[in-house]
């Protein structure tokens, strides 16, 4: 028995929402019962919808330049950057009206995700 998992690119499952698309990279369902780490690609001027989490979120920058708004601040973002989103505070990230922005983005495996009026959203792509 392997305790090992390769994930080649073609199994990547990948979810698209308006302007976002977003792949499991390394999930539960895909060998990983502790850590969770998956893309996230936005089209110039696409936005995240706000939202927090119960544990804290690392985005790490591709490509591309945007905006993070992660409580009441808001910064500019470009490749090599990375954002730290703590346990319970409200973010989103929007993609420059002139490019698209490419991360990747750091969780613990089960993470939860809600709305900022505290309802959870469901999210498969942490599955």
């Amino acid at each position: 028995m392997s305790v090992m998992s390769v994930i080649h690119s073609e199994e990547t499952p990948v979810h698209e929402l308006p302007g976002n698309r977003l792949c499991g990279l390394a999930t539960r369902s895909r060998g990983s019962s502790e850590v969770a780490l998956w893309s996230h690609a936005l089209e110039a001027g696409a936005e995240s919808p706000p939202h927090w989490h119960d544990h804290d979120q690392v985005i790490y920058v591709l490509a591309g330049a945007g905006r993070v708004i992660v409580g009441d601040e808001e910064v500019a973002i470009s490749a090599g950057d990375v954002v730290v989103a703590p346990a319970g505070t409200p973010h989103q990230v929007r993609a420059a009206s002139h490019e698209g922005l490419d991360t990747l983005v750091a969780i613990p495996a089960g993470l939860r995700t809600f709305r900022p009026d505290g309802t959870e959203i469901e999210q498969p792509w942490h599955s």
